[in-house]
């Protein structure tokens, strides 16, 4: 703003006298956002220039949202205000040295306060006085005054940072006291009115010596009172727990962890009557606050075996329990039959078995780009997914893995996460449109027996010598439509093959134990390498994951070594896929 010229002082008072008088709402709350678009207003309203001026830079400095413990940038842009891209840093040194002359005149404490501390961050050379001008305007703005209560302690938790900022004994004491009093005596009826306080304490290391005691109080303080006690007593115990730790008292982290473990246990006996899903997330963090608790501490507060095992039953028979709650959300049919033709006829009428099983293993395709793309669209699409973590389970119930919020920084990893979990989708409209209609057609012109898969083997560079026969075999039972036996069969061949090919391309594929004992090392992990990638190429390595390996994907690997495969999957569209996808692979290196 050049040349800026200020309105006289006297002037300046009774604008924002009457900028303030305008908030003034009987029994409701007005925030800073509020008095920075009330000057905004005022500022177009006014003729004169220099008083239009003088608004409106009053207005941009009240813009900002203020990050209380923020030592670099506490002052940061914010969409919902009158100027969404104004930040202190912006202001010119005039408009600095215009506001340190106006400072003193401000009679309004959250306007000073707002004021002074920006002087304090961005004016040169600093003066440790604008620093204590914003400290004691912020603790003149009372919780009685018409402020919003979340802008009140963000007020209070800003003074106290800055009083430790400063290191000034006298100013922090009387920070801490007041601070104390509003603990003891609370001047908001808000339930979480002395954990936030609590919270100013640990956050701004203004005094560690009174922790102990505010961590006591926080599990003395009478909780029937509050609407939701769960989450009121669950908010409450970890607040105290957050302060034991600053401390390091075992002991008393003990204490809480049992406590949050008591307390979700019996919201899970609460919940189970109307929500098995509720109640079984409710028992999971149970159990694991119970298993934090450290073996020492355990007795004195009953926590054995015993009880960990009732504890792990109540979690099994409530998730059983709660795939009955699940619902099942159909679409409209999508008339696939043009792409079965497609399929068809690219296997049909090639007179010879050879050529049309080379034709079968190019009727479908993966493509990770691909893949990840439309993973990322859908992920566009359905933003409310993306705000929370959400849980996958398994059919029968099992907790398998949570998938955390899209964030920018850990996109990468939640988008391939969301592919794994979403590859199902795919394998179930590769087999419906493209890989049973081929497959169909392939057994109505030929009948492929088993020499003829062997043959293909012992021509498939992949496929070991040794495991010719066995590997033909698990691949005629699929043409025999017992494909459950395939899958069976073909598991542990398809690790065996791929521990080979890497081994032969010089990754090491085993690990020695602390005794020295060399072991192999599973097809996941061996997938985890990021030699594999390279080697097995994107496309393979994540097909791999999806089918056979990830815990989010199909995990057959898992499934069959762990005998969990039932005979309703026996001709899944898995492992119809499954089955499919190693005859690929072996046709295609021939």
């Amino acid at each position: 703003m050049p040349n800026l010229e200020f309105c006289e002082k006297e002037i300046l008072k009774q604008k924002c006298t009457e900028v303030f008088s305008l908030l003034k709402r009987p029994n409701e709350p007005y925030s800073v956002f509020e008095i920075a678009s009330a000057f905004s207003s005022q500022a177009n309203k006014e003729k004169d220039k220099k008083i239009a001026e003088t608004l409106t830079l009053l207005a941009k400095v009240t813009s900002p949202t203020l990050q209380p413990t923020s030592r670099n940038e506490p002052f940061i842009a914010s969409c919902s205000n009158p100027y969404p891209i104004f930040t202190p840093t912006l202001l010119t040194s005039e408009e600095l040295d215009s506001l340190a002359d106006i400072l003193e005149e401000i009679e309004q404490p959250i306007l000073k306060a707002r004021i002074a501390d920006i002087l304090w961050i961005y004016a040169k050379p600093k003066k440790r006085e604008h620093c204590i001008t914003a400290i004691k305007s912020y603790l003149a703005i009372e919780a009685s005054n018409n402020f919003s209560y979340l802008d009140i302690y963000d007020l209070w938790e800003r003074a106290s940072y800055l009083s430790v900022s400063l290191k000034d004994q006298t100013i922090s004491e009387e920070i801490k006291n007041k601070l104390v009093l509003e603990f003891e005596k609370d001047s908001i009826h808000w339930d979480f009115h002395q954990l936030r306080i609590s919270e100013i304490v640990l956050n701004t290391g203004l005094d560690n010596s009174i922790l102990q005691q505010l961590g006591e109080k926080l599990l003395k303080i009478a909780l029937p009172k509050f609407e939701n006690p769960f989450n009121a007593k669950n908010e409450y115990i970890s607040g105290a727990k957050s302060i034991f730790e600053k401390i390091q008292n075992s002991e008393k982290i003990a204490e809480c962890d049992h406590l949050l473990g008591k307390l979700h246990e019996e919201q899970g006996d609460l919940n189970k009557s109307h929500s098995n899903i509720t109640a079984n997330h409710n028992y999971r963090q149970a159990l694991l606050f119970y298993r934090k608790i450290p073996k020492r501490y355990r007795n004195k507060f009953c926590i054995d075996d015993t009880k960990l095992n009732n504890l792990i039953n109540r979690i099994n028979t409530s998730a059983q329990s709660m795939i009955d709650e699940f619902t099942l959300v159909k679409t409209p049919e999508i008339d696939v039959s043009k792409l079965k033709q497609v399929a068809i006829a690219h296997v049909a009428n090639k007179n010879d078995i050879s050529l049309a099983l080379g034709y079968f293993s190019g009727i479908s395709s993966c493509n990770l780009n691909n893949i990840l793309q439309q993973t990322e669209d859908i992920a566009r699409k359905t933003i409310f997914q993306n705000l929370a973590s959400y849980s996958c389970f398994s059919s029968d119930g099992r907790l398998i893995q949570e998938i955390q919020p899209l964030t920018q920084e850990n996109k990468e990893q939640v988008l391939f996460q969301k592919a794994i979990h979403n590859f199902p989708m795919h394998i179930g409209f590769e087999v419906i449109t493209s890989i049973k209609p081929a497959f169909m057609q392939l057994q109505n012109e030929y009948a492929i027996s088993k020499e003829i898969l062997i043959s293909l083997c012992k021509h498939s560079r992949i496929v070991p010598d040794n495991r010719v026969i066995s590997v033909a075999e698990a691949l005629f039972q699929g043409f025999e439509y017992n494909f459950g036996n395939a899958i069976h069969l073909l598991t542990p061949q398809v690790e065996n093959i791929v521990r080979q090919y890497l081994k032969n391309n010089g990754v090491i594929t085993t690990h020695t134990d602390p005794d020295g004992k060399e072991n192999e090392r599973s097809l996941s992990s061996l997938l985890d390498d990021e030699q594999s990638r390279n080697l097995l190429g994107d496309d393979l390595w994540f097909e791999l994951q999806a089918v056979f390996t990830h815990p989010l994907g199909a995990n057959l690997r898992n499934k069959v070594a762990h005998g969990l495969l039932n005979d309703e999957d026996s001709n899944s569209y898995t492992y119809i896929y499954a089955w499919w996808m190693v005859l690929r692979i072996i046709i295609r290196n021939i």
